[in-house]
């Protein structure tokens, strides 16, 4: 190494270790974490999911969630071509998934629209950013060369973060980020002596994104030297991506822009959470409203763009463990045949939420008792079931929503759907012993404020609860038609539902609109005997289109209705 590029060395290292002497300065977060009950059920022992709600030191209230992946899983960095939500994007084959790094519309030059590393099954998928125009010494514009940070695994399975930067078709890891910074002239362009010595780096699996947050177990908050500052202003929500000494990931959201739920944090406070989780490795990788955490297909974190949806990105990383199948969830919503109200319950605001389903809940107001919100559980098999009920909170929401679930003693609850961490989840009951002939109602005997009805789920936890509720192979229904369809639209239109039961047997016949809102009801639990039946349904309802549906203990069958000039 000649004269220069020693020097060039020794002042990136002195610009590191004098960041890590102010970065030490905070202390780092020990957060008091709780394990989310409803949502291990569903995964292998191998990836578990915590939250915490808590105060920091600077004042901002956060709500966060992190993912603990061991050994056996296997962590894939996902490049997402045109860009899709992280709850879609994995097509219901990964277990887990949070965001991935930074990224632009996608064009010619930058294919998959990811500004950020991706490395997949070993093949390199997107570069990291190789040059950023900011302002030189002059004060104009200037191109300058950054070092990002990414994670990786690396072929022997363990794990790794440090600078990096594409030179021509190889990847440069280095110790230290090249010191640039906004204002001054920019450091030369990377080599594979400059700004340390770089190793060749191969991974298995990596994401870029950036800044450093830790690394050697030392809080290391590159922002500036990553030509960062003008791109994350503090505080937001946040993702992140690191792993222990033992090689354990560990992967963070923090919710945010939502006050008086989570404010988000700044990079400091992200690196001083990594840091309260043992990571001796970690980076951030995109936030805003790009920060998602999702489980199978249910959203763990609550998205902080308008509607809670989550922002369409152009990768993701995801969790998962071959051979692994979650047991069957048993979801029955306010859409359902086997719901039921009593009393006056209206569609909630759009503001409250978020909704399961992204489809309004229904709320009713304080009463006497005398507004029922009733889940049956008409064709589960009998079993114990872990049952956790999906609520919308809201500020006017009442804090002693009595709840109980029939089938035997003890099974009367008090709930709080006022209260913020009970937001976007199963808030889980308990587990019990239920049958067919069961049900959970929920009541508006409150003195004030209003009761919300969404969803209720169950997760059967013994092997002879798993039954799906498909046909089986005799069909107890059978030669099912729904005529005429189209239906005309005129004030005496009507269809026929005829079906053919191959034995006696309780059957629920309902329409319903496009938004699982009920219309009608053609039976409700009704016995009806073997052999051929026919309902009629008087159509008098504006045009569109409607879902016919048909429930036995065994199955569901469902048909769309169109309502419509000829």
């Amino acid at each position: 190494m000649n004269t220069q590029k020693f020097l060039k060395s020794v002042v990136a290292f002195a610009l590191l270790v004098s960041i890590n002497t102010i970065e030490q300065l905070h202390a780092q977060v020990t957060l008091s974490w709780t394990a989310r009950e409803d949502i291990n059920i569903m995964l292998p022992s191998s990836i578990r999911v915590f939250e915490t709600t808590a105060d920091l030191s600077s004042g901002r209230r956060i709500r966060a969630y992190y993912a603990l992946i061991q050994s056996g899983v296997d962590l894939r960095a996902i490049d997402l071509a045109p860009n899709a939500i992280p709850q879609s994007s994995t097509g219901g084959a990964s277990l887990l998934a949070i965001n991935g790094g930074f990224f632009t519309t996608p064009s010619g030059s930058v294919p998959s629209g990811s500004v950020s590393l991706i490395v997949k099954d070993g093949q390199r998928i997107a570069r990291q950013i190789a040059t950023l125009s900011r302002p030189g010494a002059s004060g104009t514009n200037t191109t300058f060369f950054p070092t990002r940070a990414a994670f990786g695994v690396n072929p022997d399975g363990s794990k790794s973060v440090g600078w990096t930067y594409d030179i021509g078709n190889d990847i440069y890891r280095y110790t230290a980020p090249s010191p640039n910074r906004s204002g001054n002239d920019p450091q030369q362009q990377p080599t594979a002596f400059f700004p340390t010595a770089g190793i060749l780096w191969r991974p298995q699996m990596a994401i870029g994104g950036g800044p450093m947050l830790v690394i050697n177990g030392q809080k290391t908050v590159t922002t500036e030297a990553e030509l960062f500052p003008a791109d994350i202003p503090p505080p937001n929500p946040r993702t992140a991506i690191g792993f222990r000494q033992d090689g354990t990931t560990i992967l963070v959201v923090v919710d945010g822009r939502r006050p008086g739920i989570s404010d988000g944090c700044d990079l400091p406070e992200l690196a001083d959470i990594m840091l309260g989780l043992q990571c001796v490795g970690a980076i951030n990788l995109d936030g805003g409203g790009s920060s998602a955490m999702v489980t199978n297909d249910q959203a763990v974190s609550i998205p902080s763009n308008t509607g809670y949806v989550q922002r369409a990105v152009a990768s993701v990383v995801t969790a998962n463990v071959p051979g692994f199948t979650p047991p069957q969830a048993l979801v029955f919503d306010k859409s359902s045949i086997v719901y039921r109200e009593t009393g006056v319950w209206t569609s909630a605001g759009a503001d409250a939420g978020p909704f399961w389903r992204n489809t309004a809940a229904r709320v009713t107001n304080a009463g006497t008792g005398n507004a029922t919100a009733a889940f049956r559980f008409t064709g589960i098999p009998s079993g114990q079931y872990q049952v956790g009920v999906w609520w919308s909170v809201d500020n006017s929401r009442a804090s002693n929503v009595p709840i109980t679930l029939s089938g035997g003693a003890n099974r009367s609850f008090t709930v709080n759907q006022s209260d913020v961490t009970t937001m976007n989840k199963w808030n889980i009951l308990g587990t019990f012993s239920l049958t067919a002939n069961d049900s959970l109602v929920i009541s508006n005997r409150v003195n004030v404020g209003t009761v919300s009805a969404d969803a209720v789920r169950l997760i059967p936890t013994t092997a002879t609860s798993v039954r799906k509720l498909t046909p089986t192979a005799e069909p107890s229904i059978s030669l099912w038609s729904v005529s005429p369809n189209p239906i005309p639209l005129a004030s005496s239109s009507s269809a026929r539902i005829s079906f053919v039961l191959a034995r006696s047997q309780r059957v629920s016949v309902v329409v319903t609109n496009i938004l699982g809102q009920i219309v009608t009801r053609l039976a409700d639990n009704q016995l009806l005997q073997s052999g051929e039946h026919t309902l009629t349904w008087s159509a008098n309802v504006p045009q569109g289109m409607y879902i016919m549906a048909i429930q036995t203990a065994e199955a569901i069958y469902s048909q769309k209705v169109v309502v419509s000039l000829y």
